[in-house]
Order: structure tokens, then C-alpha cells, then sequence
């Protein structure tokens, strides 16, 4: 099996937003939120400012769908410094056909009732 450097796979060195980005919605909203806010503690005022602008901002971006107004934002390509070249044989590394099961233990007590009522009939 090849290995690949370090420096292949790990993007903490790049400057660039995708890599600071995140999948997870709640997450990107929290990160949006906190970015509004001129100082981390603002007063109700701001706050409520904040989120009614916000909020004004998703209702607009909701009713720009459908009417294709809507778009998604470009951003910017990520060149990683050394190309990687996979083997053709990587999509099926398996040893066998069979597929995996794995079978964890139960934390229910009526999972074992069940077992041993089966094991009496």
C-alpha cells in the first residue's frame, strides 16, 4: 500500500475560506451569526437588529429559489500542491465478498428477555 507525506493530505497550511468552512448548517449559522456582531457581548438592541436583518436576508434568499434568482456562490478552486494519483485496483480492497457485520452488545435488558424467551421455545 502506498503512503502519501503529510504535506499531501493536510490542509492547515492553506489560506483559503474553503478550508475553513464547515458541512454542518448549524455550525456555518453559528460562524454567520458571530460575525455580525461588532463586539462578543452586544446589547439587546443590536441583537435583536442582528437577527431581524438576519432573518429578512433567509426570507429573501427562500423566495429568490424559485423565481431563479437564487444562485449558488462561486468559490474559490483549491490547487493542492502535489497531485495524487490513485491505483486502479482501489475500488475493491476488500479481502472477500461477504460483507461485514458487526454485531455490538445490547445495553437493553428486554433485548436479553427476548433472546432467552426465543431460546425456550
Amino acid at each position: 500500500m502506498e503512503q502519501y507525506d503529510v504535506s499531501v493530505w493536510n490542509v492547515a497550511g492553506l489560506n483559503n475560506e474553503l478550508v475553513a468552512r464547515t458541512n454542518n448548517p448549524l455550525e456555518r449559522f453559528n460562524r454567520e451569526l458571530n460575525d455580525r456582531f461588532p463586539k462578543p457581548r452586544p446589547s439587546m438592541a443590536t441583537f435583536v437588529g442582528v437577527i431581524k436583518t438576519l432573518s429578512a436576508e433567509y426570507i429573501q434568499r427562500l423566495a429568490d429559489v424559485p423565481r431563479g434568482r437564487a444562485r449558488r456562490p462561486t468559490r474559490e478552486r483549491i490547487q493542492l500542491p502535489v497531485p495524487v494519483d490513485l491505483p486502479d485496483d482501489i475500488l475493491d480492497d476488500s479481502d472477500d465478498d461477504a460483507p461485514a457485520v458487526i454485531e455490538l452488545p445490547s445495553d437493553s435488558s428486554s433485548d436479553e428477555e427476548d433472546g432467552e424467551a426465543e431460546q425456550e421455545l
